[in-house]
């Protein structure tokens, strides 16, 4: 048996071998700090088309390295951030956005079921006792908690509320681990990514405080890589972030505060601080 694993990790290790990413082998060189400043931003907005799940400013792919040049190239050109975010949409479409626009071709897909549920529910209030009401309040009631296959719940509430957020995540939370819950499972986690792409939250990063210890990034449920934005003094936006503060709460050096972006684009911090270092220096 010892043989048949011995041969199989012999020939599935030059496949891991080549598979692993190498980082790119000639980083770009910026003119000042504004300009670095400017480029980290921009390409943390922007999706590796290769990875996909990943910010052209986190992903090693080999595309994503010619990308980032050409950005930059783009940039010294004279083009504005939304010029070159144009540029790569007309190459690869809406989906190299990682945080994609909300514009009149995309409203549908929004706030189209929340749109439907809403009418349904304001008909079935107007006009109770028609056969439009009742057709509509049947309509809102199957969604929500009146759905069953074969005498089977299968309803909002019985399969979000019960069985995904009660059962699941409270009773099995620990056995999944929360990365996998947060990410794959949670209903408030999806629903905060709903929320993220419309507010002004943000994870803000006192820069001359990180040591790029990674702990933010290795307590992160959702697999943001939260020190790329620490050890460069961004603005942490990423729309995959549920808010559970993980990597404020557990930054030794408190480099990390909740806040939000004001009409003025200024950064407006929270006054209660969000973990026990924080805390202390306050008292201090």
């Amino acid at each position: 048996m010892m043989r048949w694993w011995l041969a199989l990790l012999l020939a599935i290790a030059p496949a891991i071998a080549m598979a692993q990413v190498m980082g790119d082998p000639s980083p770009p060189r910026f003119a000042d700090t504004a300009e670095e400043t400017r480029f980290h931003a921009l390409v943390s907005e922007l999706r590796c088309v290769m990875c996909q799940n990943q910010s052209l400013a986190d992903s090693n792919a080999q595309i994503a390295h010619d990308l980032r040049r050409e950005v930059l190239q783009l940039m010294r050109q004279g083009k504005s951030d939304e010029q070159v975010k144009q540029f790569l949409v007309a190459r690869y479409g809406e989906f190299v956005l990682y945080k994609p626009r909300v514009e009149s071709k995309t409203w549908l897909l929004w706030f189209g079921p929340a749109l439907l549920l809403l009418v349904a529910r304001i008909l079935s209030w107007s006009w109770p006792n028609s056969s439009l009401g009742m057709m509509a309040r049947k309509f809102y009631a199957i969604f929500l908690n009146n759905w069953s296959v074969f005498g089977i719940q299968l309803d909002y509430y019985h399969v979000v509320d019960i069985f995904m957020a009660g059962i699941i995540g409270v009773g099995m939370y620990f056995w999944f681990s929360g990365r996998v819950w947060c990410r794959f499972a949670c209903p408030l986690a999806a629903l905060m990514h709903i929320y993220t792409r419309f507010s002004r939250f943000r994870i803000f990063a006192d820069k001359p405080k990180c040591i790029s210890c990674n702990v933010c990034t290795s307590v992160c449920h959702q697999g943001i890589d939260v020190m790329n934005f620490a050890n460069k003094g961004l603005a942490m936006n990423d729309p995959e972030c549920v808010r559970c503060s993980a990597c404020v709460q557990m930054c030794p050096t408190a480099t990390l505060s909740f806040g939000r972006i004001d009409g003025n684009g200024q950064p407006v911090f929270d006054r209660i601080p969000a973990s026990l270092v924080q805390i202390r220096e306050k008292k201090d």
